[in-house]
């Protein structure tokens, strides 16, 4: 026991110390009641908060023509929907990940990245970037 305690002294002092956060969402570690903080429970660098089920996605019901819904899945492939009559569309696909309180999202046809600031509460995702605020609702769809 004596040795033990010796030899984790002598780590600790020598390389600095080791410290993982177990509620840091962004290495896996997190989870959980409250799903960890600083990102949520862990998948990676992906936020569990955000994945989407095999018939749901994170939707915009702004009246507008800029519609900003999406599938999160959870091996870090996101799809771009767009209305189709009343079904969706995927009209993009990309990957994702999450660092703390931010989401980036790529995009394969644009070749674009982009980052929004965003919180999780229930079945609400509010995205900020820019100055501009988008809340998507968790709903049920269908995909053609």
């Amino acid at each position: 026991m004596i040795l033990l305690l010796a030899v984790l002294l002598f780590v600790f002092t020598t390389c600095g110390g080791i410290y993982i956060d177990p509620n840091d969402g962004d290495n896996g570690m997190g989870g959980g009641i409250g799903g960890g903080y600083g990102g949520g429970g862990g998948s990676g660098n992906r936020d569990s908060r955000l994945v989407n089920g095999a018939n749901d996605a994170w939707v915009d019901d702004a009246p507008n023509d800029d519609y900003n819904s999406l599938i999160l899945k959870a091996d870090g492939t996101s799809y771009y929907l767009e209305p189709s009559g009343g079904a969706w569309s995927i009209f993009d696909s990309g990957k994702w990940s999450t660092s703390g309180n931010s989401l980036t999202i790529t995009s394969n046809q644009y070749g674009t990245k982009v980052t929004y600031t965003y919180t999780v509460n229930g079945n609400n995702l509010t995205l900020k970037i820019s100055g501009n605020t988008y809340t998507l609702t968790k709903k049920p769809v269908s995909v053609v």
